[in-house]
């Protein structure tokens, strides 16, 4: 009886235990696709302010002809 008893609680804990590392795992995966989509809207502001700048350039340019 007491030798159940104890491996029905370390079943448990070890259940415990690979549930609280799938959430840690979910949670670390979704931290990630966040930072991967700050990332990539960064990039396009980057992107985007550059074509504004080169577009800004050429009206410049065709202005001083």
């Amino acid at each position: 009886m007491l030798e159940e008893n104890r491996r029905k609680v370390e079943e448990a804990q070890r259940k415990e235990a690979l549930e609280q590392q799938q959430k840690e795992l979910e949670r670390f995966l979704e931290l990630e696709r966040i930072q991967k989509q700050r990332e990539d809207a960064i990039r396009r502001k980057k992107i985007e302010e550059e074509e504004d700048r080169a577009n800004q350039m050429k009206l410049l340019g065709k202005n001083n002809r």
